[in-house]
């Protein structure tokens, strides 16, 4: 199962981690041969746990067939680990510039993260909220909403949405059907002229400006 969005993590004080391929959407694969497995667990559980080696599949960058980009055309050998043969979607090459693809909301976010006066070191808020959703703030002016429930909820008052994990109103961001979404967005506090425009014109993410109705 690919981690929640960043929009869940990165809006928190303290360094931002990224899982290998869940900037992909890549799920672990759970059905490697046993003959491949080379995780010490496998060997000190006496084959009885498969340990980690499902989230170590070499990363897919290119083409449509294993290895994806991830060895040279003339390598003398495959990977430590067998591809799927089904990630040709899911390669680097494939999601960049796919204006919905979580390798595009990943680069949006950690540029968010960089750049916005709020994020980074210091302190937070709890916002109040209903069950199932999760919303802080940080100051100056930026406000992170996590819906994981099955109802949409009233976002906060705010000037513009900065970056959303899904399509959303401007005013209500949809209960995500049991999978975390979340919606990050200027305060009017914190709105500064233009501030979110650098954002919108260097991701060409889909949701940075959601459209009303």
């Amino acid at each position: 199962m690919p981690a929640p969005p960043p929009c869940s993590r990165w809006p928190s004080p303290g360094g931002a981690y990224i899982y290998q391929g869940e900037e992909l959407a890549l799920a672990e694969v759970e059905d490697l041969p046993e003959e491949v497995l080379q995780d010490p667990v496998w060997e000190r559980s006496g084959h009885t746990e498969r340990g980690r080696d499902g989230s170590r599949v070499p990363i897919p960058w290119s083409g449509r067939t294993a290895p994806y980009g991830f060895s040279p055309e003339d390598a003398s050998a495959t990977p430590w680990l067998p591809q799927p043969a089904d990630w040709s979607p899911y390669t680097v090459e494939a999601r960049t510039g796919d204006a919905t693809s979580m390798l595009e909301l990943y680069r949006v976010a950690l540029l968010l993260r960089r750049e916005h006066p709020a994020l980074g070191d210091g302190s937070l808020t709890w916002l109040d909220a209903p069950a199932g959703v999760l919303g802080l703030r940080r100051e100056p002016g930026f406000v992170c909403v996590v819906n994981l429930s099955t109802e949409p909820y009233q976002l906060p008052e705010h000037t513009s949405v900065l970056l959303a994990s899904g399509p959303s109103r401007t005013t209500t961001w949809p209960g995500p059907g049991g999978l975390a979404r979340g919606v990050a967005s200027h305060s009017p506090e914190g709105s500064g002229p233009g501030r979110s425009r650098p954002l919108t014109q260097s991701s060409g993410f889909r949701p940075l400006v959601p459209a009303a109705g």
